[in-house]
């Protein structure tokens, strides 16, 4: 088989990367003391399977042990000597109790110092595995306080609006002075979207939050975050005996079809608009919108110009705080998966706030 690389694959040598004697070596020094049992109890084997018929060790005469050795000298004695010493039977019996016990000695302590270490280890896990519980813990307790603190900045933000909301749209001369045919919210921009902040209308019905996250790039809300204000006026007002007149105003200017126009829950005919800006960047949009084509007149818009320039510090504040406390609870990943899962299965209808997202004139959406 060819190699690529030109690289030989050898066990030895100073190229290679392998340690094969290394890991022979390994296994002997890890089964040295049950190599030593083995061989303690193949020595009582041999000891007791050739002690009858050995020859005698302690003499010198002819047919002991030692007789056939006197023939030799130098190294070849002391080899012939050694062999007599390890091929002597009885001297095998000597051999296996030394053996046996340091095999048996050797191979217990082993394994206590092998208990010993997996008890340490698992004295280790336990330290790990609490830590890890007491990390976990604090970190539900972080999330906790995290989504605790964003939920009292949307309560200051709606506080703030409801009283923004009273000075602007409602009307003191009235017998019910609370407007309950507007609404008016605020949303950042964050990751090429749009996140609703904050809302307050004094109707229940359009006060309710159905969608939080709107697309970039199209949108009454992109026109305001683009421009830096927007103005619809121009739109019928809708009645419920004539609905086909605010049906055809809105399907000739925008690209709306008629069926996603009755699903609209607020059917708003006025929208105004402003970017809030900080140090010349632009980091979300208020929007007020109505239903009553009285609303939101000239006047009323000059009115609110000048409310909001009197405020941008509020707006901006509530704005960079909104998104800090919406990345530290991890917000957008817990409406990613829960929005854009729905959205990919189709199965919710279109809400009344997909007309913010799709109010972008058919001459700029065919652009």
């Amino acid at each position: 088989m060819n190699n690529p690389d030109n690289q030989h694959d050898l066990k030895f040598g100073y190229s290679t990367k392998t340690r094969t004697l290394q890991k022979v070596s390994q296994k002997l020094e890890q089964g040295f003391y049950i190599l030593l049992t083995v061989l303690g109890t193949a020595s009582f084997t041999y000891a007791g399977g050739f002690a009858s018929g050995a020859k005698s060790f302690f003499s010198l005469e002819d047919g002991s042990a030692w007789h056939h050795i006197q023939f030799f000298s130098g190294f070849i004695w002391i080899l012939e000597a050694l062999w007599v010493l390890l091929s002597y039977p009885y001297l095998h019996f000597l051999f296996a109790c030394m053996f046996l016990y340091l095999g048996i000695s050797g191979t217990g302590k082993d394994y206590e110092n092998l208990s010993n270490k997996n008890k340490k280890l698992e004295e280790k896990l336990s330290d790990q595995q609490n830590i890890r519980e007491i990390v976990t813990s604090n970190q539900e307790e972080i999330a906790r306080l995290n989504g605790l603190l964003r939920e009292k900045h949307q309560e200051l933000v709606t506080t703030w609006l409801k009283g923004t909301f009273a000075y602007l749209m409602n009307d003191d001369d009235a017998v019910v002075k609370d407007n309950t045919h507007a609404r008016v919210s605020i949303y950042y921009a964050y990751n090429s979207h749009f996140y609703l902040l904050a809302r307050y209308s004094p109707n229940a019905e359009y006060n309710q939050i159905h969608r939080q996250k709107f697309a970039m790039g199209r949108g009454i809300i992109y026109e305001a975050y683009q421009h830096l204000e927007v103005h619809e006026n121009s739109l019928t007002e809708y009645n419920s005996s004539e609905p086909d007149k605010f049906y055809t105003a809105i399907e000739e200017k925008y690209p709306l079809k008629r069926e996603q126009l009755e699903n609209f829950n607020m059917k708003s005919c006025r929208y105004f608009g402003r970017a809030i800006r900080e140090a010349d960047v632009t980091q979300g949009v208020i929007l007020i919108e109505s239903t009553k084509g009285c609303d939101l007149c000239e006047n009323q818009v000059q009115r609110t110009r000048e409310h909001f320039e009197k405020n941008w510090s509020h707006l901006n504040q509530f704005v960079r705080h909104g998104i800090e406390h919406d990345i530290n609870s991890k917000y957008h990943e817990a409406m990613k998966t829960d929005i854009d899962f729905l959205d990919d299965l189709d199965q919710r209808p279109a809400p009344e706030v997909d007309v913010l997202d799709s109010l972008a004139p058919t001459s700029e959406v065919s652009e």
